[in-house]
């Protein structure tokens, strides 16, 4: 009996996320991978380490031992890229990117509602290295067409933002980036493969800080980068030098964690719609943005960007501003306040927001107005959520009036 075709089990999405990176190999094998926690190889001379390494095979931690290259193909099958590196954080990931890819002098453009960090690192990059930075509204594709320059060399962008939540018109800023021939990357770290797919919109290169919903269990930190088999080489070649290294165990537990990402995903999204549609009744509550309401301002471009959901993460306004805000969480008793995304547990938090020395060096304001909270939904009971918000609205009314009324005092 003929046996049965690898490519044909792994048609579906729901399977592939499952068996992403297990090679074809229908013979006896371990289920799970074994975590090869050996820092370096070992040779019985040097010729037999040359033949190794020709062959494409790691010698060193540098150079992506198995844990972290079965990863890389997990995360480049499940964002349909030809390839992809793997580094120790999100942030390291985002930095990769520039590094490898910017040259002194050159030009890059960032959304204006970017996550504060991504700008601060680009900021330092423009000190340091003579890197121009443009803050441009991505979505205004005037804006846009007029900051690229015949030197601009990358557009970074967020599938969405953090913690604005606002989407990025994929599609759009995509063509026009080709048109221009300037390079797209996107950072899905809070849409994940499981809502929208950034390269089959044209993006270039998409980003994840790994150890939020990838790995899924707040205890891992990761970054990856998919994309075309040419610029991840160059990003490989850059972190082989510059050495932030993802150890074998983080690795691991990513691609375990990613097993599960379909129904950890679906679900949470799932409870945050509800969740976000009971927050928009509150009295409490002056403003709610989660991009699966009905009524977000982004609503026509939810339907087409993430059909399948509205993603995990909501922020939301609290009347009486940053007071009350701390009110409410001194209050919470089932969510804890935790400055992350993408765990099993609901977390709670101020987003953040670029420091003072860096908001006034980019001449921009704070993007975040007093009261704001994100809640990053895990895997409990919705309604144990609402409780435990509803309780927490209560008790904080009572410290302030405020609260207590649409209307305020």
């Amino acid at each position: 009996m003929q046996a049965p075709d690898p490519v044909y089990r792994m048609k579906t999405r729901r399977t592939r996320q499952v068996r992403a990176g297990q090679l074809p190999d229908l013979g006896e094998r371990p289920l799970v991978e074994a975590i090869c926690q050996s820092s370096a190889y070992a040779f019985g001379d040097a010729a037999q380490a040359d033949d190794w390494f020709a062959s494409g095979q790691p010698l060193y931690s540098r150079d992506r031992l198995p844990n972290v290259r079965t990863l890389e193909r997990v995360v480049a099958e499940l964002e349909g890229a030809e390839d992809a590196v793997a580094v120790a954080s999100g942030m390291s990931a985002i930095a990769t990117t520039l590094l490898a890819l910017l040259r002194s002098g050159e030009h890059v453009i960032i959304g204006e509602d970017a996550y504060c960090e991504t700008t601060s690192l680009l900021l330092m990059l423009a000190d340091h290295f003579n890197v121009r930075v443009a803050r441009v509204d991505l979505n205004d594709p005037t804006a846009l067409d007029a900051a690229i320059m015949p030197d601009t060399r990358l557009v970074l962008a967020e599938t969405i933002s953090n913690p604005g939540l606002r989407l990025l018109d994929l599609p759009a800023v995509a063509a026009l980036a080709r048109r221009r021939g300037v390079l797209l990357a996107v950072d899905n770290t809070f849409a994940t493969p499981i809502l929208c797919r950034p390269l089959a919109f044209g993006a270039d290169l998409v980003i994840h800080s790994a150890g939020k919903f990838l790995a899924g269990h707040s205890d891992v930190t990761a970054g990856v980068i998919a994309g075309s088999g040419a610029l991840i080489a160059q990003l490989k070649q850059s972190s082989h030098l510059y050495g932030p290294v993802l150890a074998p165990m983080e690795a691991w537990l990513t691609t375990r964690g990613i097993k599960t990402l379909l129904p950890r995903v679906t679900w949470m999204s799932q409870s945050a719609g509800r969740v976000a549609l009971w927050l928009a009744d509150q009295p409490a509550v002056e403003g709610v943005n989660y991009p699966g309401l009905a009524d977000h301002a982004q609503a026509v471009l939810a339907a087409r960007l993430l059909p399948q959901g509205g993603g995990a993460v909501i922020s939301f306004r609290i009347r009486g501003g940053h007071e009350a805000a701390a009110a409410v969480i001194h209050h919470l008793r089932l969510i804890p306040y935790v400055p992350s995304v993408g765990g099993v547990t609901t977390i709670v938090s101020f987003p953040p927001q670029m420091p003072p020395d860096l908001i006034a060096l980019d001449s921009a304001p704070p993007r975040c107005e007093g009261g704001m909270l994100r809640l990053s939904l895990g895997l409990e009971d919705p309604a144990d959520i609402i409780e435990d918000l509803g309780n927490a609205f209560v008790l904080a009314g009572k410290d302030a009036p405020t609260l207590a009324s649409r209307n305020g005092s």
